[in-house]
């Protein structure tokens, strides 16, 4: 059996239209991005790189859990910096507020600790909304957390003109047009209620 080997010859980029175009778009891609997988990186170049993955990894997973909705929509993002109150009793209060899990009837009756989602003071759900803005038992102290707050929002560098809600005395850092001074100022002023009141949450 007899085999034929034949040499040809193939042309290259030049002189061909859509190879040359090819060509063309290859170059200007490596030049517009200089960075290509090959070459040294340094170690805190390594590092960082990493971090922003898992961080970007959390982040999504964050998004798409489950679980943990009352704490998403206090803090949307990972790696947020939360100020909590000195004294540990407010601190444990505020963190279950952040949590959904405190001993607001909202929360027990949930869970099977209380017959009822009313307020002692039976005049609304004890819950978020009412501990702080509602329940005649506090309105001594509360009126003290308004004023403290509006007097927050009208001082700094940005007036801020925002209506009292939960999320804004828990988690102000919701609201873009606050400044730090000003999430850290609203803070202190809600943990100063929490502790005012004496309730355990």
């Amino acid at each position: 059996m007899k085999v034929y080997t034949s040499v040809a010859w193939i042309p290259g980029h030049a002189g061909i239209y859509y190879n040359e175009v090819a060509d063309f778009v290859a170059k200007s891609a490596l030049k517009h991005h200089s960075d290509h997988p090959y070459g040294s990186i340094t170690l805190s170049a390594c590092k960082s790189l990493v971090a922003k993955y898992v961080e970007d990894l959390w982040q999504l997973r964050w998004h798409r859990s489950l679980t943990g909705c009352v704490t998403h929509s206090y803090i949307p993002f990972v790696g947020s910096n939360i100020t909590f109150p000195r004294l540990r009793c407010s601190a444990i209060s505020y963190t279950r507020l952040l949590l959904g899990d405190t001993t607001l009837n909202v929360h027990m009756e949930r869970v099977g600790l209380a017959q009822s989602r009313n307020c002692q003071c039976d005049m609304g759900i004890d819950d978020e909304h009412h501990f702080f803005f509602e329940c005649p038992h506090y309105h001594e102290f509360r009126q003290l957390l308004v004023e403290s707050v509006q007097d927050i929002l009208l001082t700094g560098r940005k007036p801020v003109a925002s209506n009292l809600s939960v999320s804004l005395v828990l988690a102000p850092w919701t609201i873009k047009s606050l400044s730090r001074r000003q999430c850290k100022d609203i803070l202190e002023a809600t943990f100063e209620y929490i502790q005012q009141t004496g309730r355990r949450l």
